[in-house]
């Protein structure tokens, strides 16, 4: 018998690796970017859905969810997409507009799925590097004329804010297709939503898992113009986003303000933590517009600090490709959780048998 081999693509990719999930209690997860709070009026709708009738699929077109969106952000229904998740809507972006031998271009660091998503489509792959503080260079990123240039905008891992006059410049100067990707934007102070009526060559996309605080629930929604998503309904599943996930996500968007004061308290609390990590402890701290800090320690390497930490029940990201050996990125939790956090890294940096680096990595 000869069993069926994959298409080649397939065989060569390196799978994205995310977060640990931790089993068992008294763990400080600081390693996924999850928002610590949900909306009461989500776990609400929760309980409520145990009455309904799950028997039954759930609305293919999400309608109720469109409009809520197109309410809230002040567009047409008609440029609003939702789906099982940004993740999945961005994976069909990049099948539905990236053909075998075209180009996709993204700056490096970013969002490691994007080059799984490309090296699905057998697309050449165009990195630019990054500039200070890894701020995205828009002119290179523009010269490369792909057939789609990603932007995670604030950037994961980073962290790292473009402001959408710089975004709007890319768009000017690419032919090609933009996608933005805003899952961390309600952390930051601005959107490039303003620009999908203005370009017929964006698609903005977000994400209720992180300021939304619904990671478990899986929605995410795009906006652009109707011929932009139009692709995007005809490679979709049937029922991709629950009935369960509809009403919760619904409740939540009818709890608005209630993100809004979530998404202050976080950025305040991220500040706070961020200076507390320059003053007090070696390292250097990116500037970070997401909920979370990018962060490279400068006198133990990154594994051992995240090793260390791991064995004191605190969790942060530790990414171990090939460039990002010398960083952490450690998600901005509750109050308690960082005090856990601060607690367990003083414990770290004191004790003699983690390894020093001799100075900055």
């Amino acid at each position: 018998m000869v069993i069926p081999a994959p298409r080649k693509a397939v065989q060569d990719l390196a799978p994205y690796v995310p977060g640990e999930q931790p089993q068992g209690a008294g763990w400080t997860k600081l390693n996924t970017n999850e928002n610590p709070y949900t909306s009461p009026k989500a776990l609400a709708a929760l309980e409520g859905q145990a009455s309904q009738a799950l028997s039954r699929y759930p609305d293919p077109l999400a309608a109720d969810l469109r409009e809520k969106l197109s309410q809230i952000y002040d567009l047409d229904v008609g440029w609003v997409y939702v789906d099982n998740g940004s993740d999945q809507i961005l994976n069909l972006i990049f099948r539905a507009y990236v053909e075998r031998g075209q180009t996709v271009a993204y700056t490096f660091p970013t969002y490691p799925y994007y080059e799984v998503w490309a090296h699905m489509q057998d697309a050449a792959i165009k990195t630019v590097e990054p500039g200070p503080d890894f701020a995205v260079p828009i002119d290179a990123l523009a010269a490369e004329q792909a057939t789609l240039t990603a932007i995670s905008n604030p950037n994961s891992p980073t962290g790292t804010f473009t402001p959408p006059d710089q975004i709007e410049r890319l768009a000017e100067q690419c032919a090609g297709l933009v996608v933005v990707d805003e899952a961390y934007v309600d952390f930051a102070s601005a959107s490039a939503l303003p620009l999908i009526e203005k370009y017929d060559n964006i698609i903005v996309s977000r994400s209720m898992s992180k300021s939304f605080g619904l990671a478990g629930v899986r929605v995410g929604y795009a906006f652009a113009r109707p011929e932009l998503l139009e692709p995007l309904w005809k490679l979709r599943d049937s029922y991709s986003v629950s009935r369960p996930s509809q009403a919760i996500a619904l409740a939540t968007l009818d709890d608005y303000g209630w993100m809004r004061k979530v998404c202050a308290e976080i950025r305040e609390r991220r500040e706070r933590v961020a200076a507390r990590l320059a003053r007090e402890f070696p390292c250097k701290v990116y500037p970070s517009d997401a909920n979370f800090l990018f962060v490279e320690p400068t006198t133990h390497t990154a594994a051992d600090v995240f090793e260390a930490l791991k064995e004191r029940k605190v969790l942060v990201r530790y990414f171990r490709q090939h460039g990002l050996e010398r960083y952490l990125r450690i998600t901005i939790g509750t109050e308690e959780e960082m005090n856990e956090f601060f607690k367990a890294l003083s414990e770290v940096l004191k004790q003699s048998n983690v390894p020093t680096t001799g100075g900055t990595q």
